[in-house]
């Protein structure tokens, strides 16, 4: 088979600076529980973050950058 995608789970400290400061940005008050690296053969590298806002928890992916993934 074809390599298509790696998702491989990061320290939190591993995040890109751009994207840390990012998800901080756009959810204020955020903690982040866990992130992960996803690498592709076709599409750029994303970064994926599992947050919590009180007791709201959601998932962000964003790119090397700091702008959100499509």
């Amino acid at each position: 088979g074809t390599w298509v995608e790696t998702e491989k789970e990061i320290s939190v400290s591993e995040l890109p600076s751009k994207v840390s400061s990012s998800i901080k940005q756009q959810n204020p008050n955020c903690e982040i529980v866990s992130a992960y690296k996803i690498e592709s053969a076709t599409k750029q590298t994303k970064y994926e973050a599992d947050i919590k806002i009180g007791k709201i928890k959601k998932e962000v992916v964003l790119l090397v950058d700091g702008t959100t993934a499509k």
